[in-house]
């Protein structure tokens, strides 16, 4: 702890009184918003875990797919097969969680739009896997920024909380208890002041 630089006045141990207890208030909210968001995070992350796994799986037999089709066609066939005209339309906006702006990404599924299909068995299985997992890959992408931003602003409030526990409020708390023990001293010294004269005064 380390005391503040201030005049021992009755005026600056009120200041610090009301700045006290509004760093005490502030400390509390933050760690009540630090705790909820780490919940969220949590479940945020048990859900992106999940839906890796499962895309991971999922892209790995289309890859196979595609290396087997690989196999009977030529490389410039391969690469022209996975190249689509097909353009996903997404919606990009934000929404909040404890007052932090996380991204929002929204696929539109298109009914117009024809399933790809390839003369390649193989080929085909592969562009049909990754056609269908594509709203997947856009909501693993949200979340994965999402889980990024928070814990970005998780570590921030933890900052601040520490902050505010170990340095702001012992040491305004020593300031004060500073303050009262010399306004106390001052305080005994005018009173011995004050019975010195009127000793003398008597005599």
């Amino acid at each position: 702890m380390a005391r503040l630089n201030v005049n021992p006045t009755r005026m600056e141990m009120a200041r610090l009184r009301n700045k006290l207890r509004i760093a005490i208030r502030g400390h509390k909210l933050l760690k009540d918003k630090s705790d909820e968001m780490t919940q969220q995070f949590l479940a945020l992350i048990k859900q992106n875990r999940e839906l890796r796994i499962n895309l991971e799986t999922q892209l790995a037999s289309a890859l196979r797919d595609f290396l087997a089709a690989q196999v009977s066609m030529t490389e410039a066939a391969a690469a022209a097969a996975i190249k689509t005209i097909f353009r996903p339309k997404i919606i990009a906006s934000t929404t909040g969680i404890m007052g932090l702006l996380v991204p929002k990404l929204e696929y539109l599924m298109e009914t117009s739009v024809p399933v790809p299909s390839h003369p390649n068995v193989n080929m085909q299985k592969c562009l049909r896997a990754l056609f269908a997992l594509l709203p997947d890959l856009i909501n693993l992408a949200a979340i994965q920024k999402t889980c990024d931003c928070l814990a970005a602003d998780i570590e921030k409030n933890r900052r601040r909380i520490n902050a505010l526990e170990y340095i702001m409020i012992p040491d305004t708390r020593e300031t004060i208890k500073y303050i009262k023990m010399k306004l106390g001293e001052n305080e005994r010294q005018n009173i011995a002041r004050l019975m010195k004269l009127e000793f003398k005064s008597e005599n």
